[in-house]
């Protein structure tokens, strides 16, 4: 008993970083001086804090630091000096000089605590910084500074900090402290950042759902942030709000996956969840449907199960109503005497044609009773329906049963039509004996030319007959480029490399936006024949003519790992 404890209490520990652990997205966009404050430097001090300012845009952080500090140099007692300062700071950061920053972080800190949008920055930075570095107790600090300073913590960053800090005070097993946090962020954030407070709201409420299943303080967190998701109004009244209580039902199917070894808590979740959601809304099927489910998980008794089900059936059912009798056979698909029940409840003569195909389908392909599928599709009044509805039914049965397909195509009141389904069949599937004929024959009906010919190019490529299949891919304009890719192919499968680079090479001069692509296959092509130096230059010819191009580094990548010197080829890096 005592291991069985111990397990589930690490479980349970677990499954509270997994809930308040909100994910940490990237800070958001730099801090810009605003532009009233901008307007007020006079002319000299604007054109030498926009020169730095383009620098800094340009990524340029040695240089932009040189321009920034030589503003503060000439300029000591600017107002912008704050903004300065900071952005030097974040030039340090930005080139990876942590210590250096943190320090000239400290500056803003020291000189200019009150000036709001600098200093706050100046801190929540200062936190980021320890934080790669590795120092998690130097990042708390500087984060829960700014989370608990009266000016600092209305900064637009001072969300993200206090979500980062609760992240951190979980992890360290501070879950109150941490839950505190994260409420209060999904409260004060919603309209400075939105993000943070979503991120705020979701790891509080998943706790109270998941690790203290607390129905009562997620009705008070409801009204606290003014419904979970975007800000709205709460009525008075959450007893039977279904706007509230399908926000729970999505919460709880949400965070409901547990692993084998947390069965306990698994048990625990559903008993406390399926109670609590049990008397409401008692005429939509489909919550009461999932209701019975959560109290199926934790008893484990399918009588149970087939009592709710039939109780919510009876309850509300309706004479002559077979789509809900659907619903009901769908739910019992793998249960075969309750299968037999609802099926005997239909009145065929009386169901609607799509009613009688979508009643086939859950026989077929949820029940997985062919026999009885095949019964009710000798209902359907095959004769009644439009070719193209024909179609659609007859291409259900291409992977069930072929020979019903078959039937189907004997009724069309089009047979050219059913024979380009037909053939369209032996395309889909491969089987070139049966579809190469049909394929020569449509190919000459000008409705289905197109098609066909290209169906045939491949039938005839699929057998090996590739000097056929390159003629009939010739005819295939409509399908350019991929016609074209289709004849390199077959020229390849010939061995024939002159035919396979003229090919490719075609491909390159007519259609611009496959040339890097095309130019690469040529080195390929070059390769698999064993002619090194031509794939060599090849690869060399791709870095020079599409220097930009994905083909680019990959050719980059096959020249170094053929240990080739590059000599200026562009890399990945170099294209973003």
């Amino acid at each position: 008993m005592v291991m069985r404890h111990t397990g589930r209490r690490v479980a349970l520990l677990a499954g509270l970083v997994v809930c308040l652990v909100a994910p940490i997205a990237a800070w958001p966009q730099e801090i810009t001086m605003p532009p009233e404050s901008f307007k007020r430097l006079d002319q000299f001090e604007a054109h030498t804090l926009a020169k730095a300012d383009v620098t800094f845009g340009r990524r340029e952080f040695p240089r932009a630091w040189k321009e920034y500090d030589a503003f503060i140099k000439e300029f000591p007692r600017s107002k912008a000096v704050p903004y300065a300062i900071f952005r030097k700071a974040r030039c340090l950061h930005l080139d990876e000089k942590r210590y250096e920053a943190i320090k000239t972080y400290t500056e803003v800190l020291d000189y200019f605590p009150n000036v709001i949008e600098y200093a706050a920055p100046a801190l929540y930075f200062t936190g980021i910084a320890y934080w790669a570095s590795g120092d998690k107790l130097e990042a708390r600090k500087a984060w829960a500074e700014l989370a608990e300073d009266k000016d600092y913590c209305k900064h637009v960053l001072a969300g993200d900090a206090i979500v980062r800090l609760a992240a951190y005070l979980v992890e360290k097993g501070e879950v109150a402290k941490a839950l505190t946090y994260y409420e209060r962020v999904g409260v004060e954030f919603r309209q400075v950042d939105p993000k943070a407070a979503a991120q705020g709201i979701d790891a509080v409420v998943t706790y109270y759902i998941r690790s203290r299943n607390d129905e009562a303080k997620l009705r008070e967190l409801y009204r606290k942030f003014q419904t979970f998701g975007n800000i709205a109004k709460v009525p008075d009244d959450l007893g039977k709000d279904w706007g509230y209580w399908s926000t729970i039902w999505s919460l709880v199917r949400k965070n409901g996956s547990f692993s084998k070894e947390e069965q306990d808590l698994s048990d625990a979740y559903w008993k406390y969840w399926a109670k609590a959601l049990d008397k409401l809304f008692l005429n939509n099927d489909d919550f009461r449907i999932d209701v019975a489910g959560m109290h199926l998980a934790y008893e484990r008794n399918t009588e149970k199960w087939y009592k709710r089900l039939d109780d919510q059936f009876e309850s509300y059912q309706k004479e002559g109503d077979a789509v809900r009798i659907l619903k009901w056979l769908s739910l019992y698909a793998k249960h075969k005497n309750k299968v037999t029940q609802y099926y005997q409840k239909l009145n065929l003569g009386s169901m609607t044609q799509p009613l009688i195909i979508r009643l086939m389908e859950i026989l077929y392909d949820e029940v997985g009773d062919a026999d009885l599928a095949r019964t009710v599709f000798r209902q359907i009044r095959i004769d009644r329906m439009p070719d193209t509805e024909k179609a659609s039914l007859a291409r259900y049965f291409w992977k069930r049963d072929w020979s019903v397909a078959v039937y189907i195509y004997t009724k069309f009141e089009d047979p050219l039509f059913a024979k380009m389904e037909t053939m369209r069949y032996f395309h889909a599937s491969r089987i070139v004996k049966e579809g190469l004929p049909l394929a020569e024959e449509l190919s000459k009906e000008p409705k289905y030319a197109d098609e066909a010919m290209w169906a045939m190019a491949q039938f005839l490529h699929w057998s090996a007959k590739y000097k056929e299949a390159i003629n009939a891919y010739q005819q295939c304009s409509s399908r350019m480029p991929e016609n074209l890719w289709a004849i390199v192919e077959c020229y390849r499968a010939l061995r024939q490399l002159p035919q396979v680079v003229q090919q490719l090479t075609e491909i390159e001069n007519f259609v611009p936006a496959q040339g890097p692509r095309a130019r690469l296959a040529i080195a390929y092509a070059y390769r698999d024949f064993g002619q090194a130096a031509q794939h060599e230059a090849e690869l060399r010819n791709v870095l020079s003519k599409y220097p930009k191009s994905g083909e680019s580094s990959q050719a980059h990548r096959d020249l170094e790992a053929m240990g080739k010197r590059i000599g200026g080829a562009v890399d990945e890096r170099d294209r973003k």
